[in-house]
């Protein structure tokens, strides 16, 4: 069972993926869809996951490194959207026994379902975020309760209601 939100081989060019469903529909982002943390305490740091970063093998992710992930898309002068959070990247075991790596999410915080067309999204993007909630409420929400914040627990079990 995979313990990661997504799994890929090492050396993939993962910006592709995280462009693919704005290609489909003729549009793009001109910025990276992600970059390293913590290394020189540099806003954009190694490993880059963009167009113009994947190309060099020692650019590519492995096991520990933390990155964030932050594709968006900005209509100017008219709206956006960017999600970005931080993840860790982990080893993960497919029944291949082949070397796959995943990323397991290290900022929990509620995406705000409020602001999403929920009726845009396949079966799949609903249940990554589902499950991406559950874990959010996991994890902070037993914090809360551990720290008797009833209120602030109430709060954070409604942002992560599934959809």
């Amino acid at each position: 069972m995979m313990k990661t939100s997504r799994i890929f081989k090492f050396c993939i060019r993962l910006d592709t993926l995280a462009r693919q469903p704005l290609w489909q529909a003729g549009l793009d982002y001109k910025h990276r869809s992600g970059h390293g943390v913590g290394h020189f305490l540099k806003v954009h740091e190694s490993p880059d996951i963009g167009p113009r970063y994947e190309k060099e093998p020692g650019s590519w992710l492995k096991e520990g490194m933390t990155v964030t992930i932050n594709p968006g898309y900005y209509n100017e002068g008219k709206w956006g959207i960017r999600i970005k959070n931080t993840y860790e990247v982990a080893n993960e075991t497919v029944p291949s026994g082949e070397h796959f790596l995943g990323f397991e999410a290290l900022t929990l915080v509620p995406i705000q379902t409020n602001l999403i067309d929920k009726t845009a999204l396949t079966d799949k993007e609903v249940e990554w975020l589902n499950t991406y909630h559950d874990r959010v409420l996991d994890v902070v929400g037993g914090r809360l309760q551990q720290a008797n914040k009833v209120k602030e627990l109430e709060w954070l079990k409604k942002q992560c209601a599934h959809i």
